[in-house]
């Protein structure tokens, strides 16, 4: 029937493994990446949107990661996925006085622009000099872990040390204590239990709530046309 020749559809474009059989699931410019957020958006497309009869095909058109919650993105063609979804995506935080900050309290916070390479994680902001945070070890911190709040839970984390957090306090221009903190490789987040898969470890980053989001061009281009008749 058309539910399962569009689930059908939609499960042959999810994943592609690279040669060599990585544990990593990899994203391409072909594939459609499966989460809670997925299963919302298939299940509104599957009865609001598909054609009765037809088969439906996805692309991906653009995958963006954002290693520091609420901090500038990366745009790739292609990438991994792993226990708490895209590699690297919100995987550290800025906290004042242990409670997450977003772009909600830190609007300039979006101007602090991220590159990874193979050994650093490399931000750069307005009138601030390039701050490199260490990806491997020996350089990695792995201590001191501090609990952090973030909506309403306490999770502990890696503190990323003095320089880190001078190089935000400095550039928030804050009161209060301003850390930049990692999450740990035993990171326990989960899901919300409302929206728990079954049979799914059902780990989350710091992102708001799930592992992974998916939107559509046509929503973005509605949103930004309402958004330039509202500043109009």
């Amino acid at each position: 029937n058309n539910a399962n020749s569009t689930f059908e559809s939609i499960n042959k474009a999810l994943f592609s493994s690279p040669e060599g059989g990585s544990n990593m699931v990899y994203l391409s410019d072909y594939s459609i990446p499966i989460a809670i957020a997925f299963v919302s958006f298939a299940s509104y497309f599957l009865f609001f949107g598909a054609d009765k009869g037809k088969e439906t095909s996805f692309r991906i058109k653009e995958i963006t990661i954002y290693p520091i919650k609420s901090c500038g993105g990366i745009s790739l063609k292609s990438h991994q996925v792993g226990r708490f979804g895209l590699l690297n995506d919100r995987k550290w935080m800025v906290v004042c006085d242990g409670n997450f900050l977003t772009l909600r309290q830190e609007p300039s916070m979006w101007l602090i622009k991220p590159t990874l390479n193979e050994k650093d994680l490399v931000l750069e902001a307005p009138g601030m000099p390039k701050l490199s945070i260490p990806l491997q070890a020996p350089n990695r911190k792995e201590e001191p872990l501090i609990n952090v709040t973030i909506w309403q839970t306490d999770h502990w984390a890696v503190d990323e040390g003095e320089e880190a957090a001078q190089w935000f306090k400095s550039y928030l221009k804050r009161e209060g204590e301003i850390r930049l903190v990692r999450q740990r490789d035993d990171h326990d987040r989960l899901v919300s239990e409302k929206y728990r898969a079954k049979e799914s470890e059902n780990l989350v980053s710091f992102a708001d709530g799930f592992p992974l989001l998916v939107t559509s061009e046509a929503s973005l281009s509605d949103l930004n046309q309402r958004m330039a008749q509202n500043s109009g």
